[in-house]
């Protein structure tokens, strides 16, 4: 089973991200804070991330950096940040997409 790590500091945005994976037959980890997600990476393997950039505690943006030094795992930014140069600038930092919230969930 695909193991994606869900990194969303809003607890309804976390849980609808979840029950959609787990719909969709993916297993889904679920981590509220950028501090507790870079532990859990530096631990634990995924298959892909779902990253929010405000983060508590660690920015989603520096840890994406932060990850980049030691893993390659896609990883696909969900956030309210709409400005085309963060878009761009995650994006050359190794994100491999970017979705802007509100998102259509269907």
């Amino acid at each position: 089973m695909t193991n994606i790590l869900v990194l969303e500091d809003d607890n309804e945005i976390n849980q609808l991200l979840c029950d959609i994976l787990s719909e969709n037959q993916y297993h889904c980890v679920s981590e509220y804070s950028g501090k507790h997600a870079y532990e859990t990476l530096r631990n634990k393997s995924f298959d892909m991330i779902l990253l929010d950039l405000m983060l508590p505690e660690l920015p989603g943006e520096e840890l994406l950096v932060n990850l980049r030094r030691f893993s390659k795992v896609p990883v696909i930014i969900i956030s309210a940040k709409d400005e085309m140069s963060v878009k761009v600038d995650m994006l050359r930092a190794g994100a491999d997409d970017y979705i802007i919230k509100p998102f259509d969930n269907k």
